[in-house]
């Protein structure tokens, strides 16, 4: 049984024994001052329920054998505090205290400094040798910053965050929002933006874009292979034309414009640094090309991709107008041919 326990039990057993003595007491004097005789009984009750002394005589002062109860209780109950005090005595030479409680430490937060990570729970990472030279570029939605590039042509690169517009981008950079527009070939209007887009950034080491001819459409003109009738005037100075202009078609359409040479002879001529001049000093070289017996090569004024069978002066503007004189020339300078524009079209038919 623990102290605590022990101190209560022998407490309970006090105030039951000290109730029963006031109760005996009361009931003693309620018979003294009353006149009828009243059948009093008296019974003594330990805390086990024990009945030790009962009285049942009318008007009769209690018994020398209840006093003696009463006696031996109150000594009893006087032994029992004498009991309790020395088991106090001896648990507390035995070592035995009393609980105490361990007051909370509150916890105060360090304002030294910022607490850092353990760098052992971390493995190194090793960034490569171009890792970081770009500038660092803030983003104005609040996203993380984007490091720049370079890029081959010597332009500094940008990555478009969400939210980006060309007007914040150049006045981030400096620049002029309209040579970004331009150089970037994006809409005037600068829309449509993705993120993740990269835009070249205007600077002294940025080079233009190039310059890209776009390819014209393709007009096909319908070629029949057959006899034909050549308005030809040839040059007194050339003693044999192997090589005749036999006609210039749809002149003043820069888009279909063409003119038809034709190898006469029965060799195969090598073309190479041949020229074909107008009266306005419009002069167009011949590449490298064979032209085999009897074929045809045409020469279109547009601009074109060269192939066997034609080739593409690459210019933007019409080159014959009717009445003037088309001339094609060896590689030496000398005149082979001459067409007068504006003659007969020739068919040709199977």
């Amino acid at each position: 049984m623990t102290r605590r326990a022990l101190a209560g039990f022998i407490l309970i057993n006090l105030i039951v024994s000290v109730a029963v003595v006031i109760t005996i007491i009361l009931i003693w004097n309620a018979t003294q001052d009353q006149e009828p005789i009243i059948r009093t009984r008296v019974r003594v009750v330990t805390a086990t329920g024990q009945v030790i002394a009962a009285n049942t005589t009318p008007g009769a002062a209690p018994r020398e054998a209840d006093l003696q109860t009463i006696t031996a209780l109150q000594r009893q109950a006087t032994t029992q505090a004498q009991q309790i005090a020395t088991l106090q005595a001896v648990a507390g030479t035995a070592g035995y205290e009393a609980p105490t409680e361990v007051p909370v430490t509150p916890f105060v937060p360090d304002t030294g400094g910022i607490p850092t990570l353990n760098p052992t729970f971390f493995s190194v990472v090793t960034l490569p040798s171009a890792a970081g030279s770009g500038p660092v570029i803030s983003d104005s939605s609040g996203t993380a910053p984007t490091t720049a590039s370079v890029s081959a042509d010597g332009c500094e690169l940008y990555v478009v965050q969400s939210g980006d517009t060309c007007s914040a981008i150049a006045t981030d950079y400096g620049i002029d929002i309209d040579e970004l527009i331009e150089l970037n070939e994006i809409d005037a209007a600068c829309r449509g933006l993705i993120p993740g887009q990269e835009l070249r950034i205007p600077g002294p080491n940025c080079l233009p874009p190039p310059t890209i001819t776009p390819t014209p459409t393709i007009t096909r003109t319908p070629f029949v292979i057959g006899t034909f009738t050549v308005t030809n005037t040839p040059v007194p100075t050339a003693i044999s034309a192997e090589l005749e202009i036999v006609q210039v078609l749809n002149f003043g359409d820069v888009t279909t414009e063409q003119l038809d040479i034709r190898n006469t002879s029965n060799a195969v001529v090598d073309m190479i640094d041949w020229t074909l001049e107008d009266e306005n000093g419009n002069i167009f070289t011949f590449p490298d090309i064979k032209l085999q017996p009897q074929q045809i090569i045409r020469i279109f004024t547009r601009v074109g991709q060269n192939t066997p069978g034609a080739l593409y002066w690459g210019l933007n503007v019409p080159v014959w107008e009717v009445g003037e004189t088309a001339t094609l020339a060896d590689d030496s300078g000398e005149p082979q041919s001459v067409y007068i524009i504006g003659g007969e079209t020739i068919t040709f038919e199977n």
